[in-house]
């Protein structure tokens, strides 16, 4: 009866941070959690990133949606790496499967970095979108929205279901890491508000023209 428990690793396994959160149902999330095809299909596509080197996992998430609904189709967190070494990582992934890159405005330098590598990082404020990125996050998961890959989304879904709400309504970080939670955040906003790029194009070859 113990095992059966979602509090059972918790209680008597001693790991703190698994078990009943209060922003994503538990039994939502195990639902939606089911094999498919981690290849890429053609929807849109945005790559997440929430970085850390101290405490805190280094967390890259890559998702994609399709008829209105978001697959991850690839999730990792990384314990203390190398500034270097992540720009290297996302640079790689990003030759083969170029897609926008949302990054953490904490971060100015790893933005800089990849923007001089040919990689299209945007910087995601935290301190004036986490609001809308939980709201957006839990009525995702809420309406049946997204999936989790078993094999790629154990991380995120062990973060997804143990999360609390703090006195803002926003991800307790107190009591766990939420490294993957905030990169699943982020995309679930993304793909929500459907972010406007604007691209300059001189439509004169010189001033004379005008």
């Amino acid at each position: 009866v113990a095992k059966a428990s979602p509090s059972f690793m918790r209680e008597y396994g001693l790991q703190y941070g698994v078990g009943h959160g209060n922003i994503y149902p538990y039994s939502l999330v195990n639902e939606l959690t089911e094999s498919y095809d981690l290849a890429y299909k053609g929807g849109r596509q945005v790559r997440t990133v929430d970085p850390a080197y101290g405490s805190s996992k280094f967390a890259i998430l890559e998702s994609e949606m399709l008829d209105g609904v978001i697959y991850p189709k690839y999730c990792m967190q990384i314990e203390r790496p190398s500034p270097t070494a992540m720009t290297e990582l996302i640079t790689t992934r990003n030759k083969e499967y170029p897609m926008i890159t949302l990054v953490d405005s904490a971060h100015p330098g790893l933005i800089r970095d990849l923007n001089e590598r040919s990689v299209q990082a945007q910087e995601v404020r935290f301190n004036s979108e986490l609001s809308n990125m939980t709201i957006e996050g839990a009525q995702a998961v809420k309406e049946k929205r997204a999936r989790f890959h078993p094999d790629i989304c154990q991380d995120l879904t062990a973060q997804l279901k143990s999360v609390e709400a703090n006195d803002k309504g926003h991800p307790d970080k107190r009591k766990l890491n939420f490294d993957l939670g905030d990169c699943f955040q982020m995309a679930c906003n993304y793909f929500k508000t459907g972010r406007l790029e604007m691209i300059r194009i001189n439509q004169y070859e010189d001033e004379d023209s005008l």
